[in-house]
């Protein structure tokens, strides 16, 4: 996974992405470039997702502003897993 905060002006917001395959999760561009050509040419199917999340940081802080994210990461995940299931390889 990918995480950055950006600012713009006083506020703070906390980014996370990555993208799902069904090979699995991958956190960069390249990685997904590849996976896809590789399973394009192994017949494979070449579904992908790309996950954003963007949550302002809180007066709580970064901390639990990340902790909240990954709170909803946990209940999303498995309707990620049901959309693109990983294949066997």
């Amino acid at each position: 996974m990918n995480e950055y905060v950006i600012a713009k002006g006083g506020g703070r917001q906390l980014v996370q992405y990555w993208f799902v395959t069904r090979s699995g999760i991958l956190s960069n561009e390249f990685g997904l470039k590849w996976d896809l050509v590789k399973n394009s040419l192994m017949g494979r199917p070449t579904d992908a997702a790309f996950v954003r999340l963007v949550l302002p940081v809180g007066t709580d802080g970064l901390e639990a502003t990340r902790t909240t994210l990954r709170l909803f990461c946990r209940e999303m995940l498995p309707l990620l897993d049901r959309a693109i299931p990983i294949s066997p390889a």
